[in-house]
């Protein structure tokens, strides 16, 4: 199970860790005010559809009140507050995922969305036929359905990294199913049915060390993956952090000798 803590500090708290105000929090929640038969409702499908803290909710109101606009489509006035707005989360989400660049940041209206960017671009420009994509037997179908049918479609193999009888991956036999072959490793970082967390960054080395272009990983806690050097990241924003179907997808960034932005095969005029 995963513990948070608060990360403000004060001269009692100095070398330890305290737990959240797990009340306090609570507060900043519209929807859990409510009471249900008699009780204070207690919500747990954050899963499937987080509730808004008020913060959230009143940036909400305040851009369909005041900055309701296309971003990057008009040159007067409620269109250029909300692309400066639009760009400006841009760059909140790169460093709170510790990107190098806000260009990196691609926003996706979800989890299975961003999934299905990466297999259907990079997939299709770099998987052919024999070669192998790897999963793991915990995974969500949002990240399983798209490997299959990018394996289907070019002739691909799609390996099954195996979990022993607590849930946790086996990465012996992970590392054997790594090969000249391989193309794609996807993994979950936590497991949505088991709450399995998994060692990604050693996942991730193992398949740097064969030489596989890049692993792919669905992030449901904080961390910083430029730290876990993976090519392509996502981070679900489930916990109430931003609108229904916001969800960043950022991919580490390479050059050509023409300057132009590559994505390992995929190539970008200049932004």
């Amino acid at each position: 199970m995963m513990r948070a803590y608060d990360t403000r500090t004060s001269p009692a708290s100095v070398g330890r860790k305290l737990p959240l105000d797990v009340e306090k929090i609570r507060r900043d929640f519209p929807a859990l005010h409510q009471q249900v038969h008699g009780k204070p409702l207690v919500y747990l499908d954050n899963a499937a559809t987080s509730q808004k803290p008020r913060a959230v909710i009143d940036r909400i109101a305040r851009y369909s009140l005041a900055e309701n606009a296309n971003v990057h489509r008009g040159i007067h006035f409620l269109s250029e507050q909300a692309t400066r707005a639009y760009e400006e989360a841009r760059v909140k989400v790169q460093r709170f995922l510790n990107a190098r660049e806000a260009r990196e940041i691609i926003f996706t209206r979800g989890t299975t969305e961003a999934i299905n960017l990466v297999a259907h671009s990079y997939g299709r420009q770099n998987v052919k036929e024999g070669d192998e994509v790897i999963i793991s037997a915990i995974e969500h179908h949002s990240n399983i359905v798209p490997w299959q049918i990018l394996c289907q479609e070019k002739g691909a193999t799609l390996r099954i990294i195996p979990v022993n009888d607590d849930g946790e991956l086996l990465l012996d036999r992970y590392e054997k199913l790594l090969n000249e072959r391989t193309r794609i490793v996807a993994v979950a970082h936590v497991s949505n049915s088991l709450g399995t967390i998994n060692p990604v960054k050693r996942i991730i080395e193992m398949a740097h060390r064969r030489g596989v272009p890049g692993a792919r990983l669905r992030l449901l806690r904080l961390l910083r993956p430029q730290a876990l050097r993976p090519h392509r990241h996502r981070r679900a924003l489930r916990q109430g952090e931003a609108a229904r179907g916001d969800a960043p997808i950022s991919g580490r960034r390479r050059y050509d000798q023409l300057g132009h932005l590559r994505e390992n095969g995929l190539q970008y005029p200049p932004l």
